[in-house]
């Protein structure tokens, strides 16, 4: 039996704008004093509302106009000086308060951060303590290394030039960035490793002014931002967020028609989905050697991703160093590989225990919940697929999300997959980041059928 089958006619899909790069942009225009910024293409979700009732009490004027129940337009008018004294609610947006830690300390702005209870579980320290090396150890206080934060803006002293050492995350980078552009000097950020991590803020920077340039020390690769006297607004549609398309993806495994989403950001460092469907035997296309991509640090590249139907799906041996291109990402693939042919190790998932769960922890229960076999040993997790789940039908399946929009929606993937009804213990979690996802599950399943 053949592993593919092209099941005719593709079948086109609309993914949610990409949520890391539209918090970005917003954050960035409130550094441009005075001036206006477009961002186009904004997903709903609370996540960024968070993001968009930020702004505001920092002083912006923010106008939203719907496109539809998918899409929405924001333009923000920055005030001249950001507002001081604001108690911000970050909801469950971690990356909100990393980041606004890193530009309300650079801007020497009085504010409190706080957030949900989830959120307030989550590891803060991890940005505040690299951010210290610019602006000084008295300007971020966190209570025992997690939210509330108060950020004492005014005894912020910048040190131009600082060397950086940053944790391979796009959100601790993205703190340390914002913090050197708010304050206006430069710095100079370096990895652990010699692979540059995500560069979305290196990439949008590029296009408002600020010069960025990449190196290597001793086998680490080094990013250096140098701001100009002052930032350009923002002017920008967004491309497609590739940890929603994933979701579009892993259903296409199981259908009778390729999907292809659309616009979808496949930078070598966002689409690890990919290359991960690919080592399973799936026919994927859109990956940057596809779509000749260039590699500079400033490039943002985007592309079309296509997925066939996959009627036997390889298990699948996941790198420790693989996994920053896919974290996000994990829940869906761990769901694959648990109808996957054989056992299944994705190795080096520590990150997983601090996101908006223990998700190593969930995304094993959620594959057991499914029929599979999972152990986790250390931050290892091996997953032993049980093919014959796919379309077999069954009782409806009870889900522990621990309130994650990605285990929820994983959950219905698989549901999707195997024939099974879930029942979630928090229905609204899919709501955080991709509201109306059940509605284009069903959509998407009928017009592939």
């Amino acid at each position: 039996m053949a592993d593919h089958d092209d099941g005719g006619d593709v079948v086109d899909v609309v993914v949610p704008g990409d949520k890391s790069i539209a918090l970005r942009a917003v954050l960035l225009s409130l550094l441009a004093a005075g001036k206006t910024s477009t961002v186009r293409g904004v997903p709903p979700g609370r996540i960024f509302d968070a993001g968009l009732a930020a702004a505001r009490a920092l002083g912006a004027d923010v106008v939203v106009t719907d496109r539809d129940e998918h899409e929405r337009d924001i333009v923000i008018r920055a005030p001249r000086a950001l507002q001081s004294g604001a108690v911000i609610d970050c909801g469950g947006s971690a990356t909100l308060a990393r980041l606004l830690l890193g530009l309300l300390a650079g801007a020497g702005v009085d504010a409190t951060l706080t957030g949900s209870e989830m959120l307030s579980r989550r590891p803060m320290a991890r940005a505040a303590l690299p951010l210290m090396a610019v602006v000084g150890e008295d300007v971020i206080s966190l209570s025992d290394g997690r939210l509330p934060a108060r950020i004492s803006g005014p005894s912020a002293k910048p040190c131009a030039g600082a060397i950086v050492d940053v944790i391979d995350s796009a959100q601790v980078r993205a703190a340390v960035s914002l913090c050197a552009i708010a304050a206006g000097v430069p710095v100079t950020l370096r990895a652990p490793g010699s692979q540059l991590p995500r560069r979305h803020t290196e990439q949008l920077v590029a296009r408002l002014g600020v010069a960025v340039t990449s190196g290597s020390d001793g086998g680490r690769a080094l990013t250096t931002l140098s701001p100009g006297a002052e930032l350009a607004a923002v002017d920008m549609r967004l491309p497609a967020d590739p940890s929603a398309a994933a979701f579009i993806q892993a259903l296409a495994v199981g259908g009778r028609r390729p999907l292809r989403a659309l616009g979808v950001v496949v930078d070598r460092e966002r689409s690890g989905f990919l290359r991960a469907l690919q080592a399973m035997g799936v026919e994927a296309h859109g990956l940057p050697e596809t779509a000749g991509a260039p590699d500079d640090v400033t490039s943002l590249v985007v592309a079309d991703s296509t997925v066939a139907p996959c009627t036997r799906l390889r298990p699948l041996a996941l790198a420790a160093a693989d996994v920053a291109d896919l974290v996000d990402e994990v829940p869906m693939l761990a769901g694959l590989a648990a109808l996957a042919d054989g056992e299944s190790q994705l190795r080096g998932l520590a990150e997983l225990r601090v996101k908006e769960s223990d998700r190593l922890s969930r995304v094993a229960d959620l594959v057991v919940a499914f029929g599979a076999r999972a152990h986790i040993s250390g931050d290892d997790l091996v997953i032993f697929g049980v093919p014959a789940a796919r379309g077999a039908g069954g009782a409806a399946v009870p889900i522990v999300t621990d309130h994650d929009h990605r285990i929820g929606m994983s959950a219905l993937v698989l549901s999707a997959l195997t024939g099974r009804d879930v029942v979630l213990d928090d229905p609204d979690c899919v709501d955080e980041s991709w509201p109306h996802f059940r509605a284009v599950l069903a959509d998407v399943r009928r017009r592939s059928s």
